[in-house]
């Protein structure tokens, strides 16, 4: 082993999720024999960024690490004696990887994933033959990026094999060895690239592995429906996710994953205005929207190829329906609506749509955005409580109406005249309106 590589420079010692008794009970039992075993990945990654932030007073650069939940251990034991040594301790493990030296040790409810230091031997995309090894350099070696590549021994220092700490203080994102290489073994490392890039990076993305990216981009056709959404969804909340798609659009990484044309200059428009009006909350399906609808297909296009979940679907549907309602009226801008108006789109959307609604009315509109009428309706639903139909079909049935399709009709009739009434109208005068509907039906 490397002893300058293995010296300790920086530390997360005290961190919550490393300190916690159930993570070092995990280190106990796994060194219970003379094994070594160091926690990797992104639980060090995110909690050494979180405390060089604390550290650097350029807000430009500032990045916001956290106490991660997800905790991945690598470990001179193997698979067996990780098995072995875990249960012995009266830990719970579970063989979730087996072939890959995985396993899932489960303590005080908390579970870890424990993985034999290895190397990879073959690789078949997203697979890989590999050889369990005590080495920790080869286990480094084989990881997508240096950032990726850091260990904290249980006392929190660090071991820091391919000097990822100048990447992380430099806010890079390095490939481990040859870009290529990398790539070829699981091509999905080129939109993790951009992923990482674009939470943690600042700048432009090295030359070298940008182009490296563009050079592997017809490899991601390979790749699953599934890993692809689940990676672009993530990459879109990301804290630099605008100027980053920007940069996947410019050089048509975009068009090998996306069955649209990337709108680029929308989404930038779209996160400024969530940024500033959404109290941070980001939305990837409203991201995703901003992106890519033009049209009503786009929505069951993006579906289709990121295997959105219904909820992420309804959201793509709804950009293409406001979309399509702003094209049917000519002229009609959202800041001369009037404010019976406003309080009934707000009525027959709900809070949550209505908030959605306005945001694409602004990214679409920037005359709205920048005037004063934005901030004015999106403060509705703190001033106007939404009010409450004041009819139902017991009441049709009460006023001598048969049960069937024609209740649902004239419910419907009332609801809009009351709506367009500003909500003024009384329970008395809707049930005088509905009286005299159910009287002409019987004539």
């Amino acid at each position: 082993m490397n002893a300058a590589a293995d010296r300790p420079e920086f530390t997360i010692a005290g961190a919550e999720w490393l300190t916690r008794r159930a993570t070092q009970r995990v280190f106990e039992a796994l060194t219970a024999t003379g094994h070594e075993a160091r926690a990797v990945g992104g639980c060090v990654r995110d909690t050494l960024l979180g405390r060089l932030d604390a550290k650097n007073a350029s807000a430009h650069q500032k990045i916001i690490g956290h106490e991660t939940a997800d905790i991945d251990i690598a470990t001179t034991s193997t698979p067996e004696e990780t098995i072995r040594l875990t249960e012995s301790a009266g830990l719970r493990a579970v063989p979730t990887g087996l072939a890959h030296g995985t396993i899932t040790v489960i303590a005080d409810g908390t579970p870890y994933e424990v993985t034999t230091l290895r190397h990879d031997v073959e690789t078949y995309g997203r697979h890989a033959d590999v050889a369990f090894t005590n080495d920790w350099i080869l286990d480094a070696a084989r990881r997508d990026f240096t950032i990726n590549a850091l260990y904290a021994n249980p006392d929190g220092s660090i071991f820091d094999p391919l000097n990822a700490r100048a990447d992380l203080e430099g806010r890079r994102v390095r490939f481990v060895g040859d870009p290529h290489q990398r790539i070829q073994e699981d091509y999905l490392r080129i939109l993790r690239f951009f992923r990482f890039f674009a939470r943690f990076a600042t700048g432009l993305p090295e030359s070298d592995s940008l182009e490296v990216c563009i050079s592997e981009r017809a490899g991601l056709v390979r790749l699953s429906r599934e890993r692809i959404g689940h990676e672009i969804m993530r990459l879109l909340v990301a804290r630099n996710a605008a100027p980053t798609i920007t940069i996947m659009a410019e050089h048509g990484l975009l068009t090998q994953v996306l069955p649209i044309t990337p709108i680029a200059g929308r989404l930038t428009a779209y996160v400024e205005i969530e940024e500033r009006m959404a109290a941070g909350q980001r939305d990837p399906a409203m991201r995703l929207g901003a992106l890519g609808i033009a049209v009503d297909e786009d929505a069951a296009n993006l579906q289709a190829a990121l295997r959105l979940s219904n909820d992420e679907f309804r959201v793509l549907k709804f950009w293409a329906r406001t979309i399509r309602d702003m094209k049917t009226v000519p002229g009609k801008t959202a800041w001369s609506r009037e404010d019976r108006e406003t309080r009934a789109l707000l009525y027959r959307l709900g809070p949550q749509d209505y908030a959605r609604r306005l945001f694409i009315e602004a990214c679409l509109r920037p005359d709205y955005y920048n005037g004063p009428a934005l901030a004015r309706d999106l403060e509705l639903p703190t001033r106007w409580a939404v009010p409450e139909f004041p009819l139902s079909g017991r009441d049709l049935i009460a006023l001598g109406a048969a049960a069937g399709p024609a209740i649902g009709e004239w419910l419907s009739e009332l609801e809009t005249e009351w709506i367009e009434a500003d909500f003024s109208l009384p329970g008395e005068e809707l049930r005088h309106r509905a009286a005299k509907r159910i009287s002409r039906s019987e004539n």
